[in-house]
This record gives structure tokens, C-alpha cells and sequence, in this order.
């Protein structure tokens, strides 16, 4: 009996376990220009601490769901911020969860991906000594906006861009840009009424003159505005990592947005 049953269980077809309903397939490991691509208004992740340490951060592992949801958030403090408190920890990852992406898709399916997201670590934002009135625009002719980034110790590009009330775009490429020397264009005038505005939420007047850093080899980034003759300028030099407001940074980018300068900064931007 024994060995007919042992010649039966030869025969038959081992039994499969049963896949659990609940199973779902591993993340996808995503990298930074996928990630770029599907992120909804992300500005840069930050948390102002007491004492950070040089471009030191805290790293996320991060898993999306197919719906495009943070559904998982884990930190961990990098090697400068290796003694950072859990309560630190606990931020970060709640910043992360707060993200939202559109659906990461595979042979045109949604799928779950993992990927990394970095939150910097940043010093107390200065507080300006003395708050200085925002001027009126009385007349949009008098307006002029700029914009200068300074080559580094590397590839950085370049340029001063500069722009007038009435839609004017003065660029002068420099080095590490698509186009050197002098260009001229204009945007609507749209696009100058929304930079001021920028500059007026950054309570642009108030701000320190200049906000530097000792690290070295990077470009010196410089914005200014003049407004019926009351000019402005910030100097920032990495200045993030000595109490520089975000909004520097912002503005920064939103001019180079509104005046529309890739397309002499970047060889493949649209033109």
C-alpha cells in the first residue's frame, strides 16, 4: 500500500500554494528625472534646525502607490546629521507624505515605485533688522529687474538677464551657456507685474544686503529691482546655509522663468 500510494504522489502534479489575494508586485526603483517629471509642485524640501551642518540633510526611502499617493516614508539622517533627534526624523517623513505625484506607469499600466527624496537641513531663517516699506509703482517705464549668476569652480552657467517694465529682455550670456554675448527679446507684461509681486510677498526691501556663506567654488547668485528710482540688490552666495529666506531662491528662479532665458542658457530648451 505504502508503495503504491508513494508511485501516486510521483504522478500527480505537485499542489501550487494559493497567490494571496492581498500580494501586490515590489515597487519599481525610479530615478530623479522620472521622479522630476511626475512631481505636482514640489519647491525644495527643507527644515530649519539649530546648528546643521554644510549641505547636510536627512534622506527619505519613499514608495508611491499606483494612484500616484505616498503611502510610504522613511528617513534617514545622512552622515552630517547622523546624531539628528527623531523628532527631526518625524518631520521630514510627514513632509514627504504630504507629496503628491501623477501615476508612474510601465507598458501602459500604473505601478507602485520606490525612490529616494532628500530634505535639507537648514539654519534659522535671519530675521531683517528692519522692515522697509515696499515702494508703489507709479510708473511701470521705471521698473527694471536683474538677474546675475557668476561662473563656479565647474560648469555653472553665466548670464545677466535684465528686464523692463514694458516687457523688455536684455541677456548677456557669459560662459557655460548655449549662447554667449547679447540677445534681445520681450515677454508680456505680465510676466513683470507678476515678478513684482513676487518681490513685494519676499518683503524684497527688507532683506540683508547680502547673505554669505564660507563654502567655496560656488556661483554668486545677484538679483535687484529698481522701482521709481528706489533700488534694491541681494547678494547670495549659498546663502540658504546662513539664514537666507527661500523666497531669494524663488525669485531667483522665477526670473529666469518669466524672462524666459533657457532658451540662450540651455541648448535643447525650446525656443
Amino acid at each position: 500500500m505504502f508503495s503504491l500510494l508513494l508511485a501516486v504522489a510521483m504522478i500527480l502534479p505537485p499542489v501550487q500554494q494559493a497567490a494571496s489575494p492581498h500580494s501586490q508586485p515590489a515597487p519599481i526603483r525610479v530615478f530623479d528625472n522620472e521622479i522630476n517629471e511626475h512631481a505636482i509642485n514640489h519647491d525644495l524640501l527643507y527644515l530649519r534646525t539649530a546648528h546643521p551642518r554644510p549641505f547636510s540633510g536627512i534622506t527619505v526611502t519613499v514608495v508611491v502607490d499606483t494612484s500616484g499617493s505616498v503611502i510610504s516614508a522613511l528617513a534617514m539622517p545622512e552622515n552630517q546629521e547622523k546624531d539628528a533627534q527623531p523628532a527631526l526624523l518625524i518631520q521630514a517623513e510627514a513632509m514627504v507624505r504630504g507629496l503628491q505625484f501623477k501615476p508612474f506607469y510601465r507598458e501602459g499600466h500604473p505601478v507602485s515605485v520606490t525612490f529616494y527624496r532628500r530634505v535639507t537641513c537648514l539654519p534659522q531663517e535671519l530675521v531683517p533688522a528692519q522692515q522697509v516699506p515696499f515702494p508703489k509703482v507709479r510708473d511701470w517705464n521705471s521698473i527694471k529687474i536683474t538677474l546675475e549668476r557668476t561662473a563656479c569652480y565647474g560648469m555653472c552657467p553665466a548670464y545677466k538677464v535684465e528686464l523692463h517694465g514694458d516687457g523688455t529682455v536684455l541677456y548677456e550670456g557669459r560662459s557655460s551657456v548655449a549662447v554667449e554675448g547679447n540677445q534681445h527679446a520681450s515677454v508680456p507684461q505680465a510676466n513683470i507685474v507678476e515678478l513684482v509681486k513676487l518681490f513685494e510677498q519676499a518683503d524684497y526691501y527688507s532683506l540683508l544686503n547680502e547673505y554669505k556663506s564660507r563654502i567655496t567654488d560656488n556661483p554668486t547668485r545677484t538679483t535687484s529691482i529698481e522701482i521709481d528710482g528706489q533700488r534694491k540688490q541681494v547678494v547670495d552666495y549659498v546663502g540658504l546655509y546662513v539664514g537666507m529666506p527661500l523666497s531669494v531662491t524663488k525669485l531667483e528662479e522665477a526670473i529666469d522663468r518669466l524672462s524666459g532665458d533657457a532658451r540662450w542658457i540651455h541648448s535643447q530648451a525650446p525656443q
